[in-house]
């Protein structure tokens, strides 16, 4: 049976490098953020201004050799052309099938529901009805992640689409097929990140507290899921030893040697625009640490301290 990797993180907190990095394990197909797979094949290169709607060795996704060969077998089990009507093969839940794009007042409001009560012990009806509006975009991602095994002959698929509820879909339908990979920034980085971008690195600090704090509720209430936390700050310290610990976790062999990356060879379909980059080495930068100063970083060390003493009751 086919292995996911799901990779939980934040936004901008490395998950396409951590994708990438478990994808040059032998065995391992590194996807992106898969979830946006229909949204990519209907731009296929042609309408965006950015130059991220390629995929990530360069090619159109009509053009990739890897991704015709999955799109071709895909096309003959589900019994209809894929790239001429992709939207049709639906995978997302609960938001709009364009990256970006506008989900509707309905898809909002199931949303919110369904992570508040994945958090909370709740009736067993409402966990079927979830499960049955999402059906369909479960059983079709599951099915793209067996053509890609079957196709491409790799053991283990990563998608590093962070949805939580995504994850937690997945998980119900095959529960020992599913691995996860917690990715956690230091909180001061993103909100340094943000600041960069010219964002509140106070409500991004607020953002990151919320986002693990409802994570690790939904980790801790999902029996039998098998996860591995990583540490972004080791990740970029020394990603041979980040890597062999993903193998081992994945039961896949570990590597000597150091890490070499090269996205050119891998066929992300969305994520981080540093999937285009080619050559690229992995270094460990800490002028983040100079960003955030004064009462800024007070406020934000203050919020992680908060959540360090919530996440042990959580533990208990």
């Amino acid at each position: 049976m086919t292995k996911l990797l799901y990779i939980i993180s934040l936004g901008h907190s490395g998950s396409t490098l951590l994708d990438i990095l478990t994808g040059t394990i032998p065995g391992v197909f590194s996807t992106g953020e898969c979830v946006w797979f229909p949204w990519q094949l209907h731009r296929d290169g042609g309408v965006c201004e950015l130059g991220q709607d390629i995929c990530s060795c360069g090619k159109k996704f009509s053009e990739c050799e890897t991704w015709v060969k999955v799109v071709t077998t895909l096309s003959q089990k589900v019994g209809y052309n894929v790239y001429d009507d992709p939207f049709h093969f639906k995978i997302t839940m609960f938001h709009s099938q364009r990256y970006n794009g506008k989900s509707t007042f309905s898809e909002k409001l199931l949303r919110a529901s369904c992570i508040r009560f994945m958090q909370f012990y709740y009736p067993f009806f409402l966990s079927k009805f979830f499960s049955h509006l999402v059906r369909e975009e479960v059983i079709n991602s599951w099915l793209l992640f067996d053509t890609i095994s079957e196709t491409i002959g790799s053991k283990c698929i990563v998608d590093s689409s962070k949805s939580i509820t995504r994850m937690k879909f997945l998980h119900k339908e095959r529960p020992n097929d599913v691995f996860v990979a917690v990715l956690i920034r230091d909180i001061l980085g993103v909100a340094a990140s943000a600041a960069k971008r010219g964002e509140d690195p106070i409500n991004q600090a607020k953002a990151w507290v919320d986002y693990y704090k409802r994570a690790f509720r939904i980790l801790k209430k999902t029996r039998n899921l098998k996860f591995i936390i990583v540490e972004y700050e080791k990740l970029a310290k020394n990603p041979l030893e980040i890597r062999n610990k993903l193998a081992k976790f994945l039961e896949l062999d570990e590597l000597q040697g150091p890490v070499r990356i090269n996205t050119r060879e891998h066929h992300l379909v969305a994520g981080n625009p540093m999937r285009y980059k080619g050559l690229t080495s992995i270094r460990y930068d800490d002028s983040w640490k100079n960003i955030i100063t004064g009462d800024y970083k007070d406020k934000i060390n203050k919020l992680k301290v908060d959540f360090v003493s919530k996440l042990r009751v959580l533990e208990k």
